[in-house]
């Protein structure tokens, strides 16, 4: 049995060095972090593997909204940069299927943390990883919902919940 933290929107890397701070017995996992920012996150341990790619429903390439090198908000949707458009620079990004990903790596055995911050992607990948059955594969799910923020509504939020 592997054990796996998967820090999906990496950032700078905040995430994993808490991770590896904090969870006890970290040392034994292998970490994969998922961020294409224009600025790398900060790769903490030598088990540690940056994926420059932004999760999604599926493989190629996609629409990514930056602020800033390291901006914390940048995001795949562009509904949440409607109001400040300007503020935004867009770039074409890899981009990967999360739930084939992890059914191509793992297996249900294997001890897997999944952290998902992707800025309103989560609605879309959410979904995909529970039709596709990857939530199985899961033992410990944190997610933040960005809901209002990314032009979601409450009914909306409430039925990821749901998932």
């Amino acid at each position: 049995m592997r054990k796996i933290f998967i820090d999906g929107g990496a950032n700078i890397g905040q995430s994993t060095k808490n991770f590896l701070n904090q969870w006890p017995e970290a040392e034994q996992f292998e970490i994969f972090m998922f961020e294409p920012n224009s600025s790398p996150p900060k790769i903490w341990g030598n088990k540690t593997k940056l994926i420059r790619k932004a999760i999604w429903v599926h493989d190629g390439n996609i629409l990514f909204y930056e602020k800033g090198p390291s901006s914390q908000g940048n995001t795949v949707l562009e509904e949440k940069t409607k109001k400040e458009i300007r503020a935004w620079r867009q770039n074409k990004v890899k981009c990967i299927s999360l739930s084939d990903w992890i059914k191509n790596n793992f297996n249900k055995q294997d001890y897997i943390i999944l952290k998902l911050d992707i800025e309103g992607a989560e609605y879309e990948v959410m979904k995909d990883l529970d039709q596709s059955g990857v939530f199985e594969y899961v033992d410990l799910f944190f997610c933040e919902i960005h809901g209002l923020k990314c032009g979601k509504s409450f009914d909306e939020s409430v039925e990821l919940l749901d998932i």
